[in-house]
């Protein structure tokens, strides 16, 4: 099961994502996070030294695990392996997106008729990291070692649940 809590599309610099994103690892502390393949060469530069700031700034030391580049693979469009990923989990029930993601849902909504589908796409880039088959077989060429996301709803669910019994209950089932 897959559990969405933060999705986005923003069109911003480096910097601005790399903060963005170093804030969302302090939040949620992840093992692995995956950036897409082209724009992970150029971004892991900035995203050390952005790391470096940040604890700097907020005196807390992130432990930051790995950055897994995403590539994506040419076997597929990306409508099929949107179908191969996300709309096969939501087919069978196994994906449930928190209620305050309305842009997420309603890319899904018009996926993949409209040309906003940024957020559908990051979505779907989840799946095969999330689990312990091989990622080419979803149209992603990923390390081998990749078995694991660490956005991992378990995670999130065992630390959340202990907080609020009804986390869960804010979510909506997709498909």
């Amino acid at each position: 099961i897959l559990y969405v809590v933060e999705c986005g599309s923003f069109k911003e610099t480096h910097n601005v994502i790399a903060q963005r994103l170093v804030a969302l690892i302090d939040q949620y502390r992840p093992r692995k996070v995956g950036i897409e393949a082209g724009f992970h060469e150029d971004f892991q530069f900035i995203m050390r030294q952005t790391i470096q700031d940040y604890e700097r700034q907020q005196g807390v030391e992130l432990t930051v695990g790995e950055f897994v580049p995403m590539k994506v693979g040419n076997q597929f469009s990306k409508a099929e392996r949107i179908n191969r990923t996300l709309a096969t989990f939501c087919r069978a029930h196994r994906v449930f997106i928190h209620e305050s993601l309305a842009s997420l849902m309603r890319q899904m909504d018009h996926f993949p008729k409209s040309k906003r589908d940024d957020e559908v796409d990051a979505t779907a880039m989840l799946i095969p990291l999330s689990q312990s088959e091989v990622p080419s077989r979803y149209g992603y060429d990923v390390p081998s070692d990749t078995h694991e996301w660490s956005w991992s709803v378990q995670d999130l669910l065992d630390k959340r649940a202990k907080k609020d019994a009804t986390w869960a209950g804010r979510f909506k089932r997709a498909g």
